[in-house]
């Protein structure tokens, strides 16, 4: 079972030195959602069997025995971890579950406030909010109905051509919920900080699939990439208003011009497929111990009874 125990922990290490390689090697999109998903997958599973060592090694206790009429000794010779594994990965357990769960009502909480401020500001029928501003700034807000916020001085600053491609890049990450990739992968690595890497990748992938879409709206991938240049350069002293926004100047900017000015990314199904991979391995991995540990507690009881 210790095998099987570890495979969840192993990907999260792995996770943490690849998610840079895998945000580069992927397409933006496909990147985006395997790094979303591989990051909660190792998260949860891997707080899932801290949960059951936890279980099975307090469960050595005389007093946890007695309460829960179970033979102490069967567990103990199940192979149960030692009770102080026990006593340390409920620590573990509740503090990262609860990091987890501050790091989800500060990502509502950042939204709500976004939204909020922009209520006023808000032009009927129309995601679009130009606000003045002697600071070129331009960014998006998540939420159910999203909104880009852009300043006049930036509409100024930039030509009619890369405004194009400022407001399309922007309605990318409207349109695709790019906030939600970057925030879900924000509470994994509040669960789990192997997989801390993952939310810089995140960010660099998520706004690469809305530069791609932008320059496929444009319909030039040079003014695609001359834009952003154009509109990060203008922007460098303008912040966006809150952790729930994305603004067109987040990530590597001089990777994201570079990979404009090169040919679209080619799809790598094999690597994708072999990544993909990791998501039933950890959930089976998972399944193993925790149907072990279910009936070990069960072979406990039946002693106890007999």
């Amino acid at each position: 079972m210790i095998l099987f125990a570890i495979v969840p922990f192993v990907f999260a290490l792995a996770l943490h030195f690849t998610s840079a390689f895998i945000s580069r090697a992927l397409p933006p999109a496909w990147a985006s959602w395997l790094l979303t998903v591989l990051s909660l997958t190792v998260s949860v599973t891997c707080g899932l069997i801290l949960s059951a060592a936890a279980v099975i090694s307090l469960a050595r206790l005389p007093e946890a025995a007695q309460l829960g009429h179970w033979s102490a000794p069967i567990i103990e010779h199940g192979g149960a971890p030692p009770v102080w594994l026990g006593v340390l990965a409920t620590l573990v357990v509740s503090l990262l579950l609860s990091m987890a769960l501050i790091r989800s009502l500060r990502s509502i909480s950042a939204i709500a406030a976004a939204r909020y401020a922009l209520r006023g500001l808000e032009v009927p029928q129309s995601n679009l909010v130009v606000i003045e501003n002697a600071s070129p700034t331009a960014y998006s807000v998540g939420g159910l109905h999203g909104r880009i916020v852009v300043s006049t001085s930036m509409l100024r600053a930039l030509s009619a051509g890369e405004r194009r491609v400022l407001l399309a890049h922007e309605a990318a990450h409207v349109r695709h919920h790019h906030y939600l990739f970057v925030q879900l992968c924000e509470v994994a690595a509040a669960a789990n900080p192997l997989v801390r890497a993952s939310v810089s990748a995140v960010r660099v992938s998520v706004e690469r699939w809305a530069d791609e879409v932008a320059a496929r709206d444009v319909g030039d991938r040079a003014l695609a990439a001359r834009g952003l240049a154009r509109a990060a350069l203008a922007c460098s002293t303008g912040q966006p208003m809150t952790r729930a926004a994305l603004g067109i100047s987040d990530g590597d900017v001089v990777l994201r011009v570079r990979a404009l000015l090169s040919a679209p990314p080619t799809q790598r199904r094999q690597l994708a497929a072999l990544l993909a991979l990791v998501v039933p391995l950890c959930w089976l991995a998972a399944a193993v111990v925790a149907i072990r540990t279910h009936g070990l507690i069960e072979l406990a009881e039946h002693a106890y009874f007999s």
